[in-house]
């Protein structure tokens, strides 16, 4: 009897590690062909080709076959983590992952690591999204980057990840443009302050930001940032058109959501589709948006809300008719900080295209000092509050219409633009009054049902601002344009920016 007992036992036993290891087994595969962990190796799948990681680089992967098979890379991994154990600091998203939803791991301190969550100090996500730039064709069709958003009292030295390619400095444009639509450059992520970004963008360039608000745990934000540690000078290919900055932070949110915010019905990823993915397919991820307008947008608005009798005072100041110190005289003390301030953000957008001339250095000075002079407060503006580009029309245009003329008859035209915008588009991110257009095309389809190409523009850019201010004096920005069509070839264009 002690004897049968004991064989049970052991057949017992035996039975429940056998069943073990096949349900650790089951877990492994499960895990391998998760989403999650598909993302972490950064695998793409394609139509035509079997699946494969966008990165290429052999310290990126612990197995040999690591980039085409995420099991042999997941068994590569866990074997690793047990057998040396600091190497899961340098793969603490991965770690995490595994402890979730595979197996424990030796417990192991990573001092580096941990400094560096406590220097980024998240406490909450946000995606950032920047308009588009005309004098960079790279930055044509916007930008997008996160921000994390810490405790510090100024969100300017937040930290920021942003990816975008890496090129010589000096590059030939047209060789600029051709690496950059067929992948003749590298992207990395790269960490900045906030500070940096609001010069680059809200300074320098003009472009105003949109900040959305994301609803992310702190685990969330803990594992996103092991990835991006994970990522640290990992090379990828970049393609302008599709694997950009905006795919790239597309596609680490959705490692945390499981939720793709790549447009399938197209072939090319832009940053405004980011923000209306979003908010079509998961809009309870946004919290909250926030606007961060540009030094030209923020003068724009204060002009606009001058009243009649301090924006004669304002020109008056500029054209040299009006003495610094009689505006004290003339306008409230409320009304004189409206004026100062506007002032100061009229000499602050000159400066950002030309040095500013000795009278108005002098004009400046002056009226620095009588600020000084005033109460201590701010002037009172309301802020600008355009719609959020999420809410613009989407970028592509498909249009159905009819015809009539003398020389053609009648019939049907269907036109198809690609993207992104032309005059008419609803879209607060764009510049005003102006267009980019890529692959318009128009075709005609006559009475005798017979197909005619009226138009085919690859490329068509119009920026023809008109003034939004009256103030002297008027900075003219030209651009040089070409209309690239089917039929009569180049199509030179000058369009110009207006102060």
């Amino acid at each position: 009897m002690d004897r049968t007992k004991l064989i049970l036992a052991a057949c017992l036993f035996i039975f429940s590690h056998l069943v073990c290891a096949s349900e650790i087994h089951i877990a492994i595969e499960d895990a391998a062909q998760s989403h999650q962990w598909r993302t972490l190796l950064h695998y793409e799948r394609s139509l035509f080709l079997d699946d494969k990681s966008a990165i290429s680089s052999s310290d990126f992967f612990f197995s040999d076959t690591g980039s085409v098979d995420p099991l042999s890379e997941l068994n590569a991994n866990l074997t690793a983590f047990i057998d040396t154990p600091e190497l899961q600091c340098q793969f603490p998203a991965r770690a995490q992952f595994i402890k979730r939803k595979v197996a424990e791991l030796p417990e192991v301190k990573c001092p580096d690591f941990e400094d560096f969550v406590a220097t980024i100090g998240a406490k909450s996500v946000s995606l950032i999204y920047a308009s588009g730039y005309l004098g960079n064709p790279a930055s044509m069709y916007g930008h997008v980057f996160l921000k994390f958003n810490g405790t510090r009292k100024s969100e300017l030295l937040d930290n920021t990840y942003n990816y975008g390619a890496r090129y010589p400095k000096n590059e030939h444009p047209i060789r600029y443009i051709m690496n950059g639509i067929f992948g003749g450059y590298d992207g990395y992520f790269a960490n900045q302050k906030f500070h940096h970004q609001t010069l680059t963008y809200n300074e320098s360039e003009l472009r105003d930001l949109w900040e959305y608000s994301l609803d992310f745990t702190q685990d969330d934000i803990t594992f996103l940032l092991g990835h991006l540690w994970e990522l640290e000078q990992v090379p990828m290919t970049y393609y302008f058109f599709k694997q950009n900055c905006a795919y790239q932070i597309a596609y680490l949110l959705s490692m945390l959501t499981g939720t793709s915010y790549i447009p399938e019905s197209k072939l090319w990823v832009m940053p405004f589709d980011i923000v209306t993915q979003i908010e079509r397919v998961d809009p309870t991820l946004i919290d909250k948006v926030f606007f961060h307008p540009s030094r030209q947008e923020t003068l724009y608005s204060r002009f606009s809300q001058l009243s009649s009798h301090e924006r004669s005072v304002f020109e008056d100041l500029l054209k040299g008719v009006l003495k610094p110190s009689e505006i004290v005289t003339l306008l409230s003390e409320h009304e004189a900080k409206r004026v100062i301030e506007a002032a100061f953000d009229y000499f602050a957008y000159i400066e950002q295209h030309d040095s500013l001339t000795s009278t108005m250095q002098s004009l400046r000075k002056a009226l620095v000092n009588i600020r000084f002079s005033l109460p201590v407060g701010q002037s009172r503006f309301e802020k600008p509050a355009p719609k959020a580009p999420h809410e613009a029309q989407d970028t592509s245009l498909l249009q159905i219409s009819t015809y009539f003329n003398n020389s053609l008859n009648s019939g049907l035209t269907f036109r198809f633009r690609a993207n992104y915008y032309d005059f008419l588009t609803l879209n607060a991110a764009r510049i005003p009054f102006s267009e980019l257009s890529t692959v318009d095309m128009s075709v005609r389809l006559d009475e005798d049902a017979n197909l005619h190409l009226a138009d085919l523009t690859f490329l068509r850019i119009f920026n023809l601002n008109a003034a939004r201010t009256e103030l002297t004096p008027r900075y003219r920005i030209c651009l040089e344009a070409c209309d690239w069509v089917s039929r009569n070839g180049p199509k030179p264009r000058n369009s110009c920016v207006l102060l």
